[in-house]
């Protein structure tokens, strides 16, 4: 994986595109806001604490009950229970079980590091890696519990030894532990799970300092942690849902470190003094959820004339510049060790066309979008409303608070949804899990049966290779067969950051480690 930092030359644009994309940049160009004085004086003690904006305050600093991408923010304080290479996301020996096996079909033995304590004094072993493991399995509002209810028990067989069961055969289950982030039992269990997140342990080079609820959330550096401490002194975490403002304090002198830049600003903070962009690839995807199974797009040559109807080269090009976003044609695909060569979705208009005059008549689509969560996702919902009624769609648009577009969504009462993407763990299954078989968290694609039955296959095989076979039928399924998904485009994170930040490193899963920065 490559480093992108080189803007990209505009195209010659459609003109739907131009208009929406110069609307955007207008409206970016007359931004008002102004950084408030908690976010331009924070804590910068001794010179040594990174100043890092980020584009929202989570909802909880507990790991059990968050989502991954929480971890950019609360991720130093904790380490997980197998590490992973953070280019590649494959598993490796860096957390805090160092090695595995897997003994029969329904039973892996992991090696637990030894030597590890967390912040508060506890001691890490076995016994708390399945504390761990089944709190991320039974808390009641976990977010990774999908994946968790397939362990049946976990054992600690010797303190450096832990047994994980599962209910069936499950080829995913070291990369899964990827996503659990070690807890202390004795500190967890006494303050439970909602007040954990107020004032979080774990055993990583940063612990807790202190939380101003809608200000910031600030870490020091553990002179203990087992691979040596840290070289920042401490790290403290502030928020601007606005992208413009985020870069004005940049530019301002009010943070050391932001991210999620918008593309416009880029090459401003490219070129300013003293300040550069780190832009690397990331696996969020942007993607129209179509519901398969009422409404207009149960008819399958309608979800293919969406399909066809997309213009995904010119959305990265005009909406993001070509730095914001890649174009992406994998659901599962860019999982897999090798990428599927053959692609299911093509920007072919008069093919969308043909389609849509075959089903008769006009065909409505309600489409419920996102505005001001993701970046430019509102600029993006017009844009694909506007190529889908060129292509003979009568689209009802309906932009939508992130919160609001969840309720709407469950309700089923939609023709599709756009939404990112991001696989928790870099395994085929993360998203699979969540999206296709009779216990998916949304039920837009048909026939649970035939992705439930292919998912067992595949995690039941005891061959890799045997397994991706299986993935490659399911991506084929997913995106051509069923034709229940469209996948817009991987968002590229971009970072600003003052000439001062060293070591800071890409990383695909857009956690960066924050172990090796330093702040000169």
């Amino acid at each position: 994986m490559r480093s992108l930092r080189r803007r990209t030359r505009q195209a010659r644009l459609p003109a739907v595109l131009l208009s929406i994309s110069v609307v955007a940049m207008s409206a970016c160009s007359n931004s008002t806001a102004t950084p408030d004085a908690a976010q331009t004086t924070g804590s910068n003690a001794g010179g040594n604490v990174l100043r890092v904006v980020v584009p929202a305050e989570p909802a909880t600093f507990n790991p059990v009950l968050t989502l991954y991408s929480t971890l950019r923010i609360v991720g130093p304080v904790f380490d997980p229970l197998v590490g992973f290479d953070k280019e590649s996301l494959e598993p490796n020996d860096s957390g805090l079980l160092t090695s595995w096996e897997r003994v029969s079909p329904t039973e892996w033995r992991f090696k637990v590091r030894q030597g590890v304590k967390f912040h508060n004094g506890e001691a890490w072993d076995a016994n708390a890696a399945a504390f761990t493991i089944e709190k991320y399995r039974d808390e009641p509002k976990s977010g990774f519990a999908p994946y968790y209810k397939r362990v049946e028990e976990v054992k600690a067989e010797s303190a450096d030894s832990l047994l994980i069961t599962t209910k069936v055969p499950y080829i995913a289950m070291p990369k899964v532990l990827t996503t659990a982030m070690g807890v202390p039992p004795k500190y967890y269990a006494e303050v439970t799970g909602d007040r954990f997140g107020s004032a979080p342990v774990g055993t990583g080079p940063f612990q807790f300092d202190s939380l101003a609820s809608g200000q910031s959330f600030s870490v020091k550096a553990y002179p203990g942690y087992w691979r040596g401490a840290p070289k920042l002194g401490g790290i403290r975490y502030s928020w601007a849902a606005d992208a413009s403002t985020r870069a004005a304090l940049l530019q301002s002198g009010g943070a050391d470190l932001v991210a999620d830049l918008p593309n416009e600003t880029i090459p401003q903070i490219e070129n300013g003094a003293g300040t550069s962009v780190l832009s690397a690839p990331s696996l969020y995807k942007m993607a129209l959820s179509m519901n398969a199974n009422a409404g207009t797009l149960k008819d399958h040559d309608l979800r293919k004339a969406v399909q066809a109807a997309i213009d995904y080269d010119s959305i990265v090009k005009t909406l993001f510049g070509g730095v914001g976003a890649r174009k992406s044609p994998y659901f599962i695909g860019d999982l897999l060790p090798q990428q599927p060569a053959v692609t299911y979705q093509k920007f072919d208009p008069a093919r969308a066309k043909e389609l849509v005059r075959a089903a008769g008549g006009t065909p409505k689509i309600r489409f419920l979008y996102t505005t001001g969560f993701y970046p430019k996702d509102k600029q993006v919902g017009e844009a694909v409303s506007a190529m889908l009624q060129d292509a003979g769609f009568q689209v009802e648009q309906v932009p939508l608070e992130n919160a609001a577009l969840r309720t709407e969504r469950n309700t089923g009462n939609y023709s599709m949804y756009m939404v990112q993407n991001f696989p928790v763990f870099a395994h085929p299954d993360s998203f699979i899990a969540f999206f296709t078989g009779n216990n998916a968290a949304v039920k837009y694609c048909n026939d649970p049966d035939g992705y439930d039955a292919l998912t067992e296959k595949a995690l039941s095989a005891t061959d890799q290779g045997a397994s991706d076979e299986v993935y490659d039928q399911v991506e084929k399924k997913i995106l051509d067969e069923d034709a229940c998904n469209a996948i817009l485009y991987d968002q590229v994170v971009s970072y600003g950051m003052t000439d001062k930040v060293k070591g800071l490193k890409p990383a695909l899963d857009a956690v960066p480690s924050m172990y090796e920065v330093t702040l000169g």
